[in-house]
Formats: structure tokens, sequence, C-alpha cells
């Protein structure tokens, strides 16, 4: 899937479909089938988690909040070069 393809490229990420999951909602059951079947990985429903917090179709909570920005502060903090270019962008 070139998409897919450009953000391997891009990112130097791949996914892992052993650990991922397509949430599909409001698309025919075709173009699901199709979608799965260009992934290569299992169909998910909600809620579920994400770097630890609940991911659901409700507004998330102010401690679901915290949870996941605690996460990302934690991640940010193990890499200093990153750290210093996020800082950059949110300046």
């Amino acid at each position: 899937m070139a998409p897919l393809g450009h953000f391997t490229v891009v990112t130097g990420l791949e996914i892992n479909p052993a650990k991922s999951h397509l949430v599909l909602a409001g698309i025919s059951e075709q173009t699901s089938s199709r979608l799965l079947s260009l992934t290569g990985v299992q169909e998910g429903t909600m809620p579920f988690k994400y770097l630890g917090a609940p991911i659901k179709p409700q507004k998330l909570s102010k401690d679901g909040c915290q949870v996941l920005v605690e996460k990302i502060v934690c991640k940010i903090r193990a890499c200093p070069e990153k750290s210093y270019l996020m800082q950059a962008e949110l300046s």
C-alpha cells in the first residue's frame, strides 16, 4: 500500500502486523475487507489502549489524558535529541 510504504521510507518505521489492528467504522464490508487484506493486520474494536491511555468513542477523561501525557513526557525524556526537536516545534 503506497501511503504505508511512504510512511516507512520517511520514518524508518514499519507496521508490526502482530501488534497492529484497524478499527473500522462507517465503511462498507467490501472496503473493510480490502483494507484488512492490503495492510495484513487484524480488525480491532473499541475501546483499546494507546500508550496506556484508553481510546474510546467518548470524550477522553482528565485521568485518561494524564496517563497519555505522562507516557509522552517519558518518551521525550528518554531521547534528548528528539526532546530538543519537540521543544523547538512547540515554541
